[in-house]
């Protein structure tokens, strides 16, 4: 991967793991996954993130979690988001992104400027 001056970016569709788009900006990271995915928070079990309460409406931001059972995978944070209503319609999907952003808001902006 060559990396991309300040405030370039490129929007990707990696393969296999990650399933999803994902914006690079410089050194910093948005990939949007599936909620097919597991986590580990802490010393927890591994979850599905569909198992984490996302709906409509709902956002929230978790911090150095383990992505995937694989082993060899660096933690990360993840970015929980589901608008409530675009356009005057319901989204019909939540959105699930890893990043290394340090907030919801940032994470977000960054997704949707990329």
């Amino acid at each position: 991967m060559r990396l991309l001056a300040n405030g370039a970016y490129a929007r990707l569709v990696p393969k296999g793991l990650l399933d999803g788009y994902a914006l690079w900006v410089a050194r910093q990271y948005v990939l949007r996954t599936k909620s097919n995915k597991y986590i580990q928070q802490k010393e927890e079990e591994y979850q599905q993130l569909i198992s984490l309460g996302l709906k409509p409406g709902k956002s929230f931001y978790l911090k150095q979690v383990n992505f995937t059972k694989q082993t060899g995978m660096s933690r990360v944070n993840l970015a929980f988001y589901w608008s409530k209503i675009t356009n005057g319609k319901r989204k019909n999907e939540g959105w699930y992104l890893i990043n290394n952003l340090g907030n919801l808001q940032q994470t977000i902006k960054a997704y949707l400027t990329g």
